[in-house]
């Protein structure tokens, strides 16, 4: 087991290994790919622990059983973190494909209260928050990507009608300038600039 120093940047592949091998998490062009040469230059298969937890029982029951759950783009289920100004907080599987209000309104109930649900953020710091009129959308990769949304680790973040939406904006664009590390133009510079344009 390795720890690291936390940087948010740690989840992208290249930057994981090099956490794990005692450098800094820091991103590496690519190629060479990781599963021809990665952790020690040794090919190097990264996945998360979700992904791997599938693998036993594909291989037991197959792909076509595991296919039969959840979408034709994206099969098999998917655990969520559902969270924030919702009643029922915590760890929820349900096969891909199903809506947004199955996960905040049928498990989650709401609020709780009589405050209106106004979004969900999906996605972790680099996602999408997708308003209360869309919650029909399935929860899939493609769906979500049509929304500017992302699915990510399965990070669900219920806002309610006191949650500012240019608040929140400005929260995660800080915290993605911040943990930044700065390889590429268009999030080294894009994400400042971006955070300066809101509002105060």
């Amino acid at each position: 087991m390795v720890e690291g120093a936390g940087a948010f940047v740690c989840g992208e592949e290249t930057a994981l290994i090099a956490s794990i091998e005692g450098k800094a998490g820091r991103p590496m062009p690519r190629p060479p790919y990781p599963a021809s040469h990665g952790l020690y230059g040794k090919p190097t298969n990264i996945n998360n622990v979700e992904t791997w937890c599938n693998i036993p029982v594909i291989i037991e029951k197959g792909s076509k059983w595991f296919a039969e759950t959840g979408t034709e783009k994206s099969p098999g289920t998917k655990v969520f973190s559902l969270v924030g100004k919702v009643k029922n907080t915590g760890l929820v599987e349900l096969p891909l494909g199903s809506t947004i209000e199955q996960f905040v309104f049928q498990i989650g109930e709401g609020t709780g209260n009589s405050k209106r649900v106004k979004a969900v953020q999906t996605g972790g710091p680099s996602g999408g928050c997708i308003p209360v009129e869309h919650f029909s959308t399935p929860v899939d990769y493609e769906s979500l990507a049509s929304l500017g949304a992302i699915m990510g680790s399965g990070g669900m973040v219920v806002m309610d009608q006191d949650n500012c939406m240019v608040d929140v904006a400005r929260y995660f664009l800080e915290f993605n300038s911040a943990e930044s590390c700065g390889k590429c133009t268009p999030c080294r510079e894009g994400l400042a600039q971006a955070w300066q344009y809101l509002p105060e």
